[in-house]
């Protein structure tokens, strides 16, 4: 099991005879200036937005708790793993010592706080903030309309309760490959559906094969211009169980797509909505509706 971390200065400091224990406490004073950071950063993305953070954490909570935890909980935290063993166990108990954000925002104004939990802010703060290839923020209600134009459907489909955009680092390997993959050529959106517990994976390493089962379409990667399509593959799942948004919930992915000959497209159905079978790297995955 994974003892409680203690930070440590980046580098040795130099000792020279009485001096000793002046460097000492700077090193204490180096380290207490870390796990305050720690507290006040993410103190701060709770209060921004807290149904961003609330999402983004039930995902990754969704992935700790699946049984296929090995290939859909990616990321995964390195302090929980030993060579190459993840310590799940430690792991789900530390999830379980999490308190709702509401209480954890008011804990961390305690200069204390991080002696208290340090597990739990270390584990928040590597998902919110050092994982840094994706960005996520809640749509407010009034540009849903909006959103949803971005795909012509013409059949009906329940409205999304809440939608998040996703934001990809400019600098990122991941932004810089889709700068790469789109140019030249125009883009359109579609909607892919996925069990909850993928959409931690999903959205760090973007759509991926061996996360889907064979559709009824045959093997590949699928979105399709109709929601109430992508919607059966999405069925309902358990997230954070003090999660503000719901503990259970489904997600779709209104993804943008080049129009790119490895995009396949078939016509389905008497409404003749597409269907698109991917088999390459072409999609950008840029809303989240749940």
């Amino acid at each position: 099991m994974q003892g409680e971390r203690s930070e440590t200065s980046t580098g040795p400091l130099p000792v020279h005879g009485s001096c000793q224990a002046v460097d000492g406490i700077s090193i204490t004073s180096q380290s207490a200036r870390v796990k305050d950071k720690k507290s006040v950063v993410l103190r701060n993305i709770l209060q921004n937005d807290p149904k961003a953070a609330d999402l983004k954490w039930s995902l990754f909570v969704a992935a700790c708790q699946s049984y296929r935890y090995d290939s859909c909980l990616k990321p995964f935290p390195s302090e929980f793993s030993n060579n190459g063993i993840k310590d799940r166990e430690c792991l789900l108990e530390v999830v379980d010592r999490t308190p709702p954000f509401t209480m954890l925002v008011q804990q961390l104004y305690d200069p204390d706080v991080y002696e208290t939990m340090p597990q739990v802010i270390d584990l928040l703060y590597w998902l919110l903030v050092e994982l840094k290839d994706i960005q996520m923020k809640s749509v407010p209600k009034s540009e849903f309309p909006t959103i949803m134009k971005y795909v012509h459907c013409e059949m009906a489909a329940p409205a999304p309760n809440l939608i998040f955009q996703l934001t990809g680092n400019p600098c990122g390997t991941s932004e810089m490959r889709w700068q790469e993959v789109s140019s030249g050529h125009k883009t359109l959106f579609a909607f892919h559906g996925s069990r909850l517990d993928n959409f931690h994976s999903i959205l760090h390493y973007g759509l991926q094969q061996h996360l889907n089962k064979n559709s009824l379409f045959g093997h590949g990667i699928y979105l399709s211009s109709e929601l109430s399509v992508s919607l059966p593959y999405s069925p309902m799942g358990y997230g954070w169980r003090r999660s503000s948004v719901g503990s259970e919930m489904s997600c779709v992915a209104l993804c943008e797509v080049v129009d790119h000959p490895d995009v396949k497209f078939q016509d389905k159905g008497e409404k003749q909505h597409h269907t698109m079978d991917l088999r390459s790297d072409k999609t950008n995955d840029k809303n989240v509706t749940y």
